[in-house]
């Protein structure tokens, strides 16, 4: 059988080639966006997770509260000898003037404060670190063109006019908030006066020598009390990264839909292919019937055809499908505000499986459907033949 098997795949392979393009293809879609939603998910949540995981203990507001942290928080945090050292962060309106004086995009930019204590580095030259001096997201930079050495102006909370010399790029990472409005970043007691704003977004603290994470965090939790969020950096991070993950997984299922098209299509032409191959061999099939082969044989011939091209097809398939996801996300790593360097390519025993998987149950499904078809319309002619000869 399998020798008959290998007759008929040599024999036919002009349209078993055809029938493998599209099962590759299918499954390159299907592989690709599940390399590529994985790739992204996981640059994410690097990012992310490098960012918070700098601190040990994370004040926030508490949940459903838009209420900010208050100023007495972060002095019994300071006094708590578990803490080394810890800064409020204060984000507010700080609007961010263009060369011709007016306001860079549709919503105020974020003033932010970065001191001795914060989570953010400078991706590009360094932080503020005098009453003159700001530093800029990475977004708004690009967004306004402004770079290290230039002269900024920005509205305070009373709307007079200040200018500061950029400093350095930030890279705020994957805050949604950062990247719809950009940021400036001042020294803090340069951005609590330009935004004017009273308590903090958050409060950062370090532990003291020999404090673990957690134990800082129980301790600054007892100190805020009930009216605040205290996390660990690590679970900061990953609640982050979480978030993060969902804008991966929201394009990955749009992108996964166009993908199922495309294995649909090619379950079509699978299913003409053998159609056609099936008419084309009926001679074939009945002179292994008049040797001795039963029905099951004779199925079990086009079945092991079909499943020895969906794995050869699929294989093929996933392995261009690796590519293709990295590719896209290579090429569109920007867009994403992902980093193409640092994540590299994820691929995940999933993602293969399910590419495999695909390409070969589609195959093998359309091709035993071809199969039942045949017999149907084989038994339909007989039944329509018989009663006419008997009447």
């Amino acid at each position: 059988m399998l020798r008959t098997t290998l007759a008929g795949l040599r024999l036919h392979k002009g349209r078993l080639v055809t029938t493998a393009l599209a099962v590759a293809l299918g499954v390159m879609f299907v592989t690709g966006t599940l390399v590529f939603s994985d790739t992204l998910r996981e640059s994410f949540s690097s990012r992310v997770m490098g960012s918070a995981g700098k601190m040990d203990a994370v004040v926030l507001p508490a949940e459903g509260s838009t209420d900010p942290v208050s100023g007495d928080v972060l002095d019994e945090v300071r006094d708590l000898p578990e803490i080394d050292r810890a800064a409020g962060v204060t984000m507010g309106d700080s609007p961010l003037l263009d060369e011709d004086g007016r306001a860079v995009g549709s919503v105020p930019t974020a003033g932010v404060s970065v001191g001795d204590v914060t989570r953010y580095s400078a991706a590009e030259g360094n932080l503020p670190e005098g009453p003159d001096e700001a530093a800029l997201a990475t977004v708004t930079a690009e967004t306004t063109g402004y770079g290290i050495g230039d002269t900024v102006d920005v509205l305070d909370a009373e709307g007079e006019r200040h200018s500061f010399t950029v400093t350095g790029l930030i890279d705020f990472g994957v805050s949604g908030e950062i990247s719809y409005r950009g940021a400036v970043a001042f020294v803090p007691e340069t951005a609590a006066q330009m935004t004017g704003t009273e308590g903090f977004a958050e409060i950062d603290a370090i532990a003291a020598e020999g404090v673990s994470a957690q134990q800082a965090a129980d301790a600054v939790s007892a100190a805020a009390g009930d009216g605040a969020e205290v996390l660990t950096g690590q679970k900061l991070g990953e609640r982050l990264a979480e978030q993060a993950g969902a804008q991966a997984d929201a394009l990955a299922t749009a992108l996964l839909l166009f993908a199922l098209v495309s294995v649909v299509v090619a379950a079509i032409v699978i299913n003409n292919t053998f159609a056609i191959l099936v008419a084309q061999r009926q001679r074939e099939m009945a002179l292994l019937r008049c040797v001795g082969a039963v029905r099951r044989q004779v199925f079990t011939t086009v079945v092991t055809e079909a499943l020895v091209v969906g794995l050869l097809a699929s294989a093929l398939g996933v392995l261009a499908g690796i590519g293709l996801g990295y590719a896209g996300f290579a090429a569109g790593a920007e867009a994403f505000d992902a980093d193409a360097g640092a994540a590299g390519v994820v691929v995940k025993p999933q993602a293969v499986l399910i590419g495999l998987a695909v390409g070969t149950v589609t195959t093998l499904l359309a091709a035993v459907l071809m199969c039942l078809i045949g017999a149907l319309v084989g038994v339909g002619l007989g039944v329509f033949f018989g009663w006419a000869a008997s009447a």
